[in-house]
């Protein structure tokens, strides 16, 4: 009886374990928008799941639609202008899957997001900067 009482005991610990090891937070920010016409709200998340970084936009993100909307990383932490975005060392991460909601972009293995201080909202089509969201 000691033995099955031991063993389930361990089970238990493990399925404790696992749950609470999957998800950490290194960095967040919170989207503002560039002016008047290009608004954006919610904060991102970068969170480490095993060797799998993820950025998640939650806390009702939104950004003004537009064309050809992509998530970029850049250098800059606080662009002020789009000349800004361009001239910062930047990675096209993915298309914008969607102007709200919450969702996910995994990071490559190979980008360090070290190396990058704002995660911007970019038209790609007219060059314009919709929305950045400074990580700490």
């Amino acid at each position: 009886m000691k033995r099955l009482n031991k063993y389930f005991v361990i089970s238990i610990f493990m399925f404790i374990s696992t749950a609470f090891a999957a998800e950490t937070q290194l960095k967040s920010g919170d989207f503002v928008g560039f002016d008047s016409g290009h608004h954006g709200e919610g904060s991102v998340v970068l969170v480490q799941d095993g060797d799998q970084q993820t950025l998640k936009f939650v806390n009702h993100f939104y950004v003004t639609p537009g064309p050809d909307l992509y998530v970029w990383l850049i250098k800059n932490s606080n662009p002020k202008t789009a000349q800004d975005v361009k001239d910062s060392p930047n990675v096209q991460l993915a298309k914008l899957k969607t102007p709200s909601g919450n969702q996910s972009y995994k990071i490559p293995a190979y980008i360090d997001m070290n190396q990058y201080g704002s995660v911007v909202i970019w038209c790609l089509e007219f060059g314009v900067l919709f929305a950045h969201a400074p990580l700490k």
